[in-house]
């Protein structure tokens, strides 16, 4: 059994003991401390890397020649041998102005040179006799004279009818329009029994087209492109093709670059080839286009470890296991990636990680190793 007595005399040694116990050094208490109260972040370096940033552009697609093709002689559209969608080869026939009038021209023209011709025949015989009677005496030298003119004239006038032939020929052959070169046909403009006459002005649909042919074996994308990048474009360089309608891509590259600068858009012009000989592509399409510039140098750091607005960015560093905030500058790359413009080298150690939002100029950081 315990006495009271007994019992104070325990817990007297009892605290003794306890006051014996090991204790910790105001130095590790601080340290401690210091360990709790830093944040615990990574560190990464700036890359550098050599990138290619796509220039785009938006455009239309156009067909490699479009001609609006009428008549060469006026008269009656007689047939049409086409419909739209139609596809023609070169020389293929495509309408016919009616015939009966250039045939019964070339009928005349022939006539008339039969004519000419013996006009002149008569006129050679009379200066043969002209001249043989001038030797004789028996004529004047003027009679010769005359005759010489008469010759004269009749030749010039077998030549007009030998020449107003050729064209009655050229007129009737006229009457047969072919296709100048192989395409599509995407418009008919009117239909068999129209008058149409070759001068501006006369007569129903004057100076107007039949059918519209386009070449589209070949396209081009007709792009417009800011004028900042100018500088670096140039003729060959690669770029793809994204066109609406069309889930595939086109590998092309710029041949054809306008030294224009359009005042009211800002843009310059650039086109692409297409080869298109199955006619997938088609004039009309919307096209959206990345060209390729040569490669630069760049430093791109990882989107996540950027904080602040979009106006004044800046990060972290580390420096004597604390963080100093640094403002940069810079442009979008890609979706993971910013492009560091200034304010970073890059062997700056970057620091990044889930607690970057806790971090403040100066903050205590640990690295984690």
């Amino acid at each position: 059994m315990i006495t009271p007595l007994r019992a104070a005399v325990l817990l007297i040694l009892s605290g003794l003991v306890a006051a014996c116990g090991p204790a910790d050094t105001p130095a590790e208490d601080a340290a401690s401390d210091v360990r709790d109260m830093s944040i615990a972040m990574d560190t990464i370096n700036p890359e550098p890397r050599e990138i290619i940033r796509p220039i785009h552009g938006t455009g239309t697609i156009a067909a490699a020649q479009t001609s609006d093709i009428g008549p060469s002689v006026s008269g009656i559209i007689e047939e049409i041998y086409v419909r739209v969608g139609a596809r023609v080869d070169e020389d293929e026939p495509l309408f016919r102005t009616e015939i009966e009038n250039y045939e019964l021209a070339v009928t005349v023209a022939q006539a008339a040179l039969e004519l000419a011709s013996a006009r002149a025949d008569l006129a050679q015989s009379e200066l043969n006799r002209a001249t043989t009677l001038t030797a004789r005496g028996v004529t004047s030298e003027a009679r010769l004279e005359e005759r010489q003119s008469q010759l004269r004239i009749a030749n010039a006038e077998r030549a007009s009818a030998a020449a107003a032939l050729q064209q009655a020929n050229k007129n009737l052959e006229d009457t047969m329009i072919g296709a100048p070169f192989r395409g599509v046909v995407t418009a008919r403009y009117v239909d068999e029994g129209v008058y149409m006459s070759t001068r501006i002005g006369g007569g129903l649909g004057g100076g107007s087209a039949v059918v519209r042919l386009q070449q589209i074996d070949s396209v081009a994308a007709i792009v417009q492109v800011p004028e900042i990048y100018l500088a670096q474009l140039r003729l060959g360089m690669p770029g793809r093709l994204y066109i609406d309608g069309l889930d595939q891509e086109f590998e092309s590259e710029i041949h054809i670059l306008n030294d224009r600068i359009d005042p009211l858009t800002r843009t310059v012009e650039i086109r692409l080839g297409i080869a298109n000989e199955d006619y997938i592509v088609r004039p009309g399409l919307f096209v959206r286009a990345e060209v390729y510039p040569d490669a630069r140098s760049a430093l791109l750091l990882p989107r996540r470890a950027v904080a602040g607005p979009s106006n004044s960015p800046y990060v972290y560093l580390l420096s004597d296991g604390l963080a100093h905030r640094q403002p940069i500058t810079l442009r979008e790359h890609d979706a993971e990636f910013i492009e560091v413009l200034s304010g970073l080298a890059p062997d700056d150690l970057v620091l990044i990680g889930p607690n970057l939002p806790r971090l403040r100029d100066r903050s205590a950081v640990q690295v984690e190793d």
